[in-house]
């Protein structure tokens, strides 16, 4: 799709902004900016299976005695003070991105 934040924004209105500032993949080329972002929303919907980090932690737990998020721990910052991306993660709505615009790291205990 080559649209910033595709997985995560899973928006008609999102997809119809980037196809008209001409954001496009090499099959879409002769496609309207309305037919581009019909069809990059059809794929962001059905197309893309990301794994919900609820979903990841419940596997996990079904395997290991311990499970924790590892970047979690790293988002206190320095001297324990708490980074901007830990406050930011703390707000449901930022929470809810968490495990499709970043990168999860698991620390498992048998």
């Amino acid at each position: 799709m080559y649209v910033p934040l595709g997985g995560a924004i899973q928006s008609y209105p999102w997809f119809l902004l980037w196809a008209c500032m001409g954001v496009r993949n090499e099959f879409q080329k002769d496609m309207s900016p309305v037919e581009r972002a019909k069809r990059n929303f059809h794929y962001s919907r059905n197309g893309i299976k990301y794994p919900k980090l609820k979903d990841i932690l419940a596997l996990a737990r079904a395997h290991y005695r311990h499970v924790d998020i590892v970047a979690r721990s790293w988002e206190r910052g320095c001297y324990g003070y708490v980074s901007l991306k830990g406050l930011l993660l703390s707000l449901p709505v930022f929470h809810r991105f968490y495990s499709r615009m970043d990168t999860v790291v698991l620390f498992l205990q048998k």
